[in-house]
């Protein structure tokens, strides 16, 4: 099966997990795919369904994609459900912390990703340091 930007389209890209529908988010989720996780999340918005979505593979995410996952949050809380972000990527958690939202939605990382986030803030910011480290360097000479 072809693989479609936004949501796992493996033979299985559905996980239940307990009583929660684990979907995995991949790829580019912007307004020319958001349609494809809004068809993958719809059939199961339903009166206390969980659903968790695994946005460890989210290479990048716009607006858009906000406006779904807020919109089956709504859906979901109204009627007893939650839904979770499990694992976001540093793109994903970078559009909901710069959109002002990643405290309205449960956001769910094993050790192993907040590891990850962790050791990519770190290297952001000895490269950042080197640069300036460079700059100095230069300005001074």
């Amino acid at each position: 099966m072809p693989d479609l930007a936004g949501v796992e389209t493996q033979r299985h890209p559905l996980i239940q997990y307990g009583d929660a529908t684990v979907i995995q988010v991949r790829g580019e989720i912007d307004l020319a795919t958001c349609e494809r996780l809004r068809d993958a999340i719809e059939p199961h918005l339903g009166p206390q369904q969980t659903i968790i979505l695994d946005l460890s593979a989210a290479d990048f995410m716009d607006s858009s994609c906000l406006g779904v996952l807020m919109q089956a949050r709504g859906t979901l809380t109204i009627d007893g459900g939650s839904l979770t972000l499990r694992n976001p990527s540093v793109a994903a958690r970078r559009l909901l912390t710069l959109a002002g939202v990643e405290h309205l939605l449960q956001v769910d990382a094993d050790p192993r990703a907040r590891i990850q986030l962790i050791d990519s803030a770190v290297a952001t910011t000895i490269r950042a340091l080197e640069r300036t480290r460079i700059y100095q360097e230069l300005t001074m000479s």
